[in-house]
């Protein structure tokens, strides 16, 4: 099996108070105020069944997000969560190749639709070696009002490589201080400035079991705070069978097997189903 990994990312923060937030996904010219780069050092930012995973963190209670391209949909994991002072929101979505680096993931205007006029960061990462549909969960969530955002506890139901990928959202200019123990992969922190700000942490770990559960993260300053956990499945390995190849990822594929014709062996293509 495969673990997830991050391919790329593009990260950015809205740093007045708006209800309009510009989010693109990665590419080598991002707009002004916005940060890429690829991770894996291959040449893409992203490929058709990566996925692409967005958090936020908006300064403000209970803040939410709408005006997503409804042509290349996305899919809510974690909406609003909130303390009362800072919301944490966790978008998805599983690319098809028809996305454009560099390209806007909102709908129509000139960005996504914030429930109120607010500022925060945000990061989009793309990740490679995803399993596909049914491979993320999310955890229900936690909030608090403390220098330890707790993400709480995520649990699957697959057997896989999988990536648990831990995030919090800390009113004001907090600064994240420490990650949760072992949690060393893909470690991110960035801030929007200012008291009327928000700030944002993330990381992950490569586990083979569920459940999981981060444990806290410290940040400079206690402070109202959101957190929440997700887990993605690893890709399956391509199975090998004793007289062929297929890899079940891409069923298309043919296996190549023996046969005798006439006293020759030649080679016959099977399709996946026909070999066990």
């Amino acid at each position: 099996m495969a673990f997830p990994t991050a391919r790329s990312y593009v990260s950015g923060a809205e740093t007045v108070n708006t209800p309009t937030w510009d989010v693109n996904y990665p590419g080598a010219s991002p707009p002004t105020g916005q940060t890429s780069a690829i991770l894996d050092g291959g040449g893409s930012y992203m490929e058709a069944g990566d996925l692409a995973l967005w958090a936020c963190a908006a300064d403000g209670s209970a803040r939410s997000f709408s005006n997503f391209d409804t042509t290349l949909t996305w899919t809510s994991l974690k909406a609003a969560l909130s303390d009362g002072s800072v919301s944490l929101n966790i978008w998805y979505r599983i690319l098809t190749g028809s996305e454009t680096t560099n390209g806007q993931i909102w709908q129509t205007g000139s960005g996504l639709t914030c429930s109120g006029s607010e500022q925060g960061p945000w990061r989009m990462t793309i990740f490679k070696n995803f399993f596909g549909s049914g491979g993320i969960t999310v955890s229900t969530g936690a909030t608090g009002a403390t220098a330890n955002p707790d993400p709480d506890e995520v649990s699957w139901g697959w057997t896989a490589d999988s990536l648990v990928r831990c995030m919090w959202a800390s009113d004001a200019s907090r600064a994240t201080t420490a990650y949760p123990s072992g949690y060393t992969i893909n470690q991110f922190d960035d801030n929007s400035g200012g008291g009327a700000g928000a700030a944002l942490g993330s990381a992950a770990a490569q586990f083979t079991s569920s459940p999981q559960n981060p444990g806290q993260a410290t940040i400079d300053t206690s402070d109202g705070w959101a957190a929440a956990t997700v887990a993605l499945r690893g890709v399956a390995d391509a199975y090998q069978p004793r007289y062929g190849f297929v890899n079940y990822q891409n069923p298309g594929v043919f296996a190549k097997a023996w046969q005798r014709s006439r006293g020759i062996l030649v080679p016959k293509l099977w399709t996946p189903e026909a070999v066990i």
